[in-house]
C-alpha cells in the first residue's frame, strides 16, 4: 500500500509527505453546529469574528525539517483583541507591517498529536504580503 492523501485545497491525490496542516477555522467556530455558523460567525481565509465580539486571525507556525531541507507549516488560528484584530486586518497587505512589533494572542487550534494546544499564549508577528 502506497502512502498518500487528498489535498483539501486542490482536491488532488498526492504521494509525498504533507508539509502543511491546519484547520478551516478557530476551534470555537468548529464547535458551532454547521447550520448555525452563518448566524453566529463571519469566516474568511484570514480571519474570523464570532458572536460579533471574539476575534481570530489565521497565522503560520513554520518548523524547519532538517532531513528534507524544507519547512513544515502549521496553519493556526489565534484569538486577539478587537483593537489588535483591526490593526492586523488594516496592515495585512502592508509590506512594512513587521515593523509594528508582536501582538499577544491565544492559540485557538488543536495541533495533533500534541497535548492540549488550544489556549496557549502566543506572540503574533505580523508580516505583510510583501
Amino acid at each position: 500500500m502506497q502512502f498518500g492523501y487528498y489535498c483539501s485545497k486542490c482536491g488532488e491525490y498526492h504521494t509525498e509527505i504533507p508539509m502543511s496542516y491546519g484547520s478551516d477555522g478557530p476551534l470555537l467556530y468548529l464547535l458551532i453546529p454547521e447550520a448555525e455558523r452563518a448566524a453566529k460567525a463571519v469566516l474568511s481565509p484570514d480571519d474570523c469574528v464570532l458572536y460579533g465580539r471574539r476575534y481570530y486571525i489565521r497565522g503560520i507556525i513554520p518548523l524547519r525539517v532538517d532531513e528534507q531541507q524544507d519547512t513544515f507549516y502549521w496553519s493556526v488560528w489565534v484569538e486577539v483583541s478587537g483593537d489588535d484584530h483591526q490593526l492586523i486586518m488594516a496592515a495585512k497587505d502592508d509590506e512594512n507591517a513587521i515593523l509594528r512589533g508582536a501582538i499577544d494572542g491565544q492559540l485557538s487550534s488543536q495541533l495533533e498529536p500534541y497535548p492540549q494546544t488550544d489556549g496557549l499564549l502566543v506572540r503574533v508577528i505580523v508580516q505583510g504580503d510583501g
